[in-house]
């Protein structure tokens, strides 16, 4: 028996019992409710581990100095903000930046509210 067989006897067995359809598909809408009521709601999991890691593009054909340079600025600018224990900067090539943030474990939450939504604290 192949899929194609396989598929049009489902096929034709929902189509032939309407009422069977009716209830599989209540029965994933239900599944799918309850799923989404005992998913955690928060915006940090439970395994967060208070890491944060940033990615920072410049134009295509940026020097590596110029890429640390902005990594620096911005590595500097994180480092400000209340609550961040520590950042390591890494200038790559290209353009490519990344930054790894270290937030202080007791105020992970507050933090997260208060900064990571406005994000518009880089802009000059």
């Amino acid at each position: 028996m192949t899929v194609r067989d396989k598929y049009l006897g489902y096929v034709k067995y929902f189509v032939s019992a309407p009422n069977k359809t009716a209830k599989v598909l209540g029965g994933m809408v239900l599944f799918i409710l309850f799923m989404f009521m005992i998913t955690p709601k928060g915006f940090l999991p439970t395994e967060d581990k208070g890491a944060l890691f940033t990615q920072i593009q410049l134009p295509d054909g940026a020097s590596v100095s110029r890429s640390d340079v902005v990594g620096s600025y911005v590595s500097k600018k994180i480092s400000e903000i209340p609550g961040v224990m520590s950042t390591l900067e890494i200038a790559g090539f290209s353009g490519d930046n990344s930054v790894f943030i270290c937030i202080k474990k007791n105020i992970r939450n507050s933090w997260c509210n208060e900064y990571i939504r406005d994000c518009r604290f880089f802009r000059r």
